[in-house]
């Protein structure tokens, strides 16, 4: 039998497809008969800078998972997925989640890409290298040649002010 599956708008179609109920008239009084079918999978609603496009249904439904299980380290506490939805400026969660749909299309199977998105958001979480110690002794020359002073100019110690006044 021919389906009867009629495309639907993609704001009514889940991320997944959709279940549908078809009624099929059959001779008259007979009551018809209903076809339980499912729709073919919608592609993925994009999340804020993530394109799922180029994913089969099953690599849309492991990275879905993937971001709805994986907190985003950014200090905000939500999942990768809604941080992308309800943070759109979180660069954090923006590119784990871009090489994770990259891994995804590039074959790896779903235990690589966690394992990546866990190596990604680990490298992200590190903070930056401390900024070198500074060195209590070191004297800075400044050149203060024609700037106004106060009091004797052969003093031992000079403190120069900078401000600011617009």
């Amino acid at each position: 039998m021919k389906s009867l599956l009629h495309p639907l708008p993609k704001t009514l179609r889940g991320a997944f497809g959709i279940l549908i109920l078809i009624a099929i008239a059959g001779p008259a009084g007979t009551g018809g008969s209903f076809l339980l079918a499912q729709a073919a999978p919608a592609p993925a609603q994009p999340l804020n800078g993530l394109d799922f496009t180029g994913l089969s249904p099953e690599q849309t439904r492991t990275a879905t998972q993937i971001l709805n299980e994986t907190r985003c380290n950014c200090g905000c506490g939500m999942t990768l997925a809604e941080c992308r939805t309800k943070d759109p400026n979180c660069s954090r969660s923006l590119s784990v989640s871009r090489a994770l749909i990259q891994d995804l299309k590039s074959g790896k199977d779903a235990a690589a890409a966690r394992t990546n998105v866990q190596a990604a958001l680990a490298k992200a979480a590190t903070p930056p290298p401390a900024p070198p110690a500074m060195d209590p002794n070191k004297v800075f020359a400044i050149d203060i040649t024609g700037s106004p002073f106060k009091g004797p100019k052969a003093a031992p110690v000079t403190m120069v002010e900078f401000s600011d006044y617009q």
